[in-house]
């Protein structure tokens, strides 16, 4: 199944909060407030597959420099580096009716290849 990568940005808010509610418990669940945080600070560490303009697939994070991911980072921007050595991920989701058809392990390899391409670039 393939679809077309891309960046988030803010104009996905909406949509990446549905995604995350229809795929985590709300004990687990990011909230919008997160999402809104997150696509307004590190948006190039914000990636969705689209498949007939609706977002399928979507995994999330942040640049930092600190080695382990902790708590804070879901919730605050103060440990985000724009270059940081890490890329920590948040989270990765794939609507029920896409799952088990390879979106998240493309995706993955995606953001793998591109985190690869800015660290040689740094």
């Amino acid at each position: 199944m393939q679809g077309m990568i891309r960046h988030a940005n803010i104009n996905d808010l909406d949509a990446v909060t549905e995604l995350e509610s229809r795929c985590f418990p709300v004990s687990e669940a990011a909230d919008r407030r997160a999402f809104e945080l997150r696509l307004r600070n590190y948006p190039e560490c914000f990636w969705v597959t689209e498949k007939d303009r609706q977002i399928i697939c979507m995994i999330n994070g942040m640049t930092t420099d600190r080695i382990d991911l902790c708590d804070e980072m879901y919730e605050g921007t103060e440990s985000y580096a724009p270059d940081g050595k890490w890329l920590m991920l948040f989270g990765v989701a794939v609507i029920p009716e896409y799952q088990h058809k390879g979106l998240a392990s493309q995706l993955m390899e995606y953001v793998i290849e591109e985190t690869k391409n800015r660290s040689a670039a740094v």
